[in-house]
């Protein structure tokens, strides 16, 4: 694995930071990944980037459910 910390930021000389994971994907939810990403404007966002998005997504999903974090304020949807 590889790692890689800054304190306060979240790049280090405009190289991501963190710990790179690698994950194997069955056909059909890479499928789904492409087509959401496929739905976004140009530029299109990178498949770690949405993986990225949706984790953060269910995990503070997950935590307003618990009760550790105050549930978000929803914001209008882009058409």
């Amino acid at each position: 694995m590889s790692t890689t910390t800054a304190s306060g930021s979240n790049k280090l000389a405009g190289k991501p930071v963190g710990t790179v994971v690698g994950i194997r994907m069955p056909p059909k939810l890479l499928a789904r990944l492409d087509a959401i990403i496929a739905r976004r404007p140009d530029p299109k966002p990178t498949r770690a980037k949405v993986i990225r998005n949706l984790v953060r997504q269910a995990l503070n999903a997950r935590d307003e459910r618990k009760g550790l974090r105050p549930a978000a304020k929803s914001a209008p949807r882009k058409a």
